[in-house]
């Protein structure tokens, strides 16, 4: 199952490993080789971030959550943690996220649960991926999952991530959603030891087997 990175060549299923706020933890997920990893910025989360890490290489895309954030956070989290995506976790209208998306490609988050009208998407078919996740009053990390097969039926106009509750015995699961611009996963709470902090030889085992052909 082969995906595209706009702008580069072919890559196998994008891998986003979000939620880490220790630089130890981090740089030992960074060995796992992910594609993305998600730092939060969003002040009520478990897994906030409030400062950097100084001389940290990344050698991944960086990508910043923020939930109903201003550009100016935006543009001050871009500098220092040298983001590579803003990825909009709230209530952002299509007019923000359009803002955003000229100075930062955007990674727009739609919570999924019964009641939700897909046809909102189409406001927002100029961001670069969609992320759908379990609808949550705390925005995201619960680790519940909603119905992936709701997607199959869906007409979707960009690449997306799946998110919400995908944990190491997953893979069947994930690989049984079968739709065009199905890009990769987002994981996060289920592969925590504490919230932020990732249980490496599951993730690395994740990705190693989600990666084989």
């Amino acid at each position: 199952m082969c995906r595209f990175y706009p702008g580069t060549e072919t890559v196998d299923m994008i891998v986003k490993v979000c939620g880490l706020k220790e630089r130890e933890n981090l740089e030992s997920i960074l060995r796992c080789q992910p594609d993305m990893v998600g730092f939060n910025f969003y002040p009520l989360s478990k897994r906030y971030v409030s400062k950097p890490w100084p001389g940290l290489s990344m050698q991944v895309l960086a990508v910043g959550v923020f939930v109903n954030a201003g550009m100016s956070e935006i543009l001050d989290k871009k500098e220092t943690f040298q983001l590579d995506y803003a990825q909009l976790h709230g209530d952002e209208t299509p007019e923000t996220a359009w803002s955003i998306q000229q100075v930062l490609p955007v990674i727009k988050v739609f919570r999924i649960h019964p009641d939700f009208d897909f046809s909102i998407m189409e406001s927002y078919a100029f961001c670069s991926y969609f992320l759908f996740d379990t609808y949550t009053d705390a925005y995201g990390g619960s680790g519940a999952k909603f119905d992936w097969q709701i997607l199959n039926q869906q007409e979707i106009p960009v690449p997306f991530l799946l998110s919400g509750g995908i944990g190491p015995d997953d893979l069947h699961n994930i690989k049984s959603v079968n739709h065009p611009q199905f890009a990769g996963v987002d994981i996060n709470s289920r592969f925590e030891t504490l919230p932020g902090i990732k249980d490496v030889p599951k993730v690395c085992s994740f990705i190693q087997n989600l990666k084989q052909k």
